[in-house]
This record gives structure tokens, C-alpha cells and sequence, in this order.
């Protein structure tokens, strides 16, 4: 059986497409709140999914949707994901215990388009996936790591850390799609030194709830316009 996983707050606009998609592909859904304000508890329920709230901070919400789930592959989707048809059968079919998808960046940015692909070498050769890339694991594995460190920020490279230094892993295809609009909201180039600056610093020992802290307290832009459908 397999279980989707997805932490939201305030995901009533990308909620619905995503909960859509993931029906068809898992036995079941499970969306962990951490106190919305809009409608996507209403969004969550409507589509049949298993609500659990109360946690705060994405590790926590992503531990508590995992105890809640049933299946015995827990997959942790992001609210903005686009999930293809075939990732269910990619992930019922694999043989590693844990890893994560192929990830395309949604945006017409070439820079960004780049980036995916070099997220998803980056995970093929080392296996070093973000939540971003939907994380996947066994239950009896996630269950041996301990699940998600109580971090403010990180918690996904923390733990596929230690799921590396013991386990193989896989990353699957067909390729998921992620929504770009942090880097379009502060900025591409921005967004990218500082993504690395926080891996680099978090590589270095530097405390997480440094690192948090400095992520939240960097200015964002104004919101861009919407882009174009891509083709196909």
C-alpha cells in the first residue's frame, strides 16, 4: 500500500491539482496541517484525505502524516508538486528502500530548467535529495532513521543523509514537476547562491536555526506575472 504524505499551510491554490493527481496514483493521502488560515483543510477533505493537524514546522507535520498513514511506502509530497502519471507504479516497482524523483523546475528561466537537471544528478550520483524532488522511503526504514529531525530548516537533507551513509537509493522516473516560485520571487540568481550558501553552511556545522533564520529574514520581491501554459 502506498501513502502520500503532504505538509501544507495555506496551499488552498496549488492543494487541489496536486490531491487530483495523487488519487490516482496512491491507495491513500495524507495531509498534515500546521494551522491554514484559507481553505485548504475544506480542499483537504473534499478530496478524501486524511487530515491530521496540530504539528508546526514541516519535519513534525511530515512525522505526524507518516504515523497517520497506512502504507508501508510513505511518500512526502509538496503542496505545489505536479505528479505524473506512472510515479505510483515507479514507486510500487522499486527496489531501493528510500530515494526521490527526477525534477523539472516549472518556469521558462533556462537557469532554472538547468537547475532541475542539476538537482537530479546531483541526487542520481550522491544522494542528496530535497524535499522538493518528493521523498520517498519503506515505513520500516523511515521508521528505523527516527523520520524527520525537529530542525527549523534542512530536515529533508539531514535525513536523507543518514539514509545514504547506510542504504542505496533510488531516483525514479517519470520526472515530477515543482513549482519555481520562491526563485521567482526573490529572484533566480538570488535564490540560487543562497540555496547553496545554506547547504554549504549546513555541510560546515553551522546551527540550523541560524540558517533558518537567515533564510526567513531576506526580502522577497513582489510576485511576478503568472507565466504562460508551457507547451505540451
Amino acid at each position: 500500500m502506498l501513502s502520500a504524505i503532504v505538509p501544507t499551510k495555506n496551499e488552498a491554490l496549488a492543494l487541489p491539482a496536486l490531491l487530483a493527481a495523487l488519487t490516482a496514483e496512491v491507495d491513500e493521502v495524507v495531509v498534515a496541517d500546521a494551522g491554514s488560515s484559507d481553505a485548504t483543510l475544506e480542499i483537504a477533505a473534499r478530496f478524501g484525505a486524511r487530515l491530521v493537524t496540530g504539528a508546526r514546522g514541516r519535519g513534525p507535520q511530515q512525522n505526524a502524516g507518516a504515523a497517520a498513514a497506512t502504507g508501508s511506502i510513505l511518500w512526502f509530497v509538496h503542496a505545489d508538486t505536479g505528479v505524473p502519471a506512472g510515479a505510483g507504479a515507479a514507486l510500487r516497482g522499486a527496489a531501493a528502500p528510500w530515494g526521490c524523483f527526477a525534477t523539472t523546475l516549472r518556469s521558462r528561466d533556462p537557469r532554472l530548467r538547468f537547475c532541475g537537471r542539476w538537482m537530479t544528478a546531483r541526487a542520481r550520483r550522491s544522494g542528496s535529495c530535497s524535499g522538493d524532488m518528493g521523498l520517498w522511503f519503506r515505513r520500516e526504514l523511515f521508521t528505523a532513521l527516527g523520520g524527520f529531525a525537529p530542525l527549523p530548516a534542512l530536515e529533508d537533507l539531514e535525513l536523507s543523509d543518514r539514509a545514504r551513509a547506510q542504504h542505496p537509493w533510488a531516483v525514479l522516473e517519470p520526472r515530477i514537476t515543482t513549482s519555481a516560485r520562491r526563485w521567482e520571487l526573490e529572484g533566480t540568481t538570488r535564490t540560487m547562491v543562497r540555496l547553496w550558501a545554506l547547504r554549504a553552511g549546513y555541510r560546515l556545522g553551522v546551527d540550523p536555526d541560524r540558517l533558518a533564520r537567515s533564510y526567513r529574514s531576506t526580502p522577497r520581491r513582489p510576485d511576478p506575472a503568472p507565466l504562460p501554459p508551457e507547451p505540451g
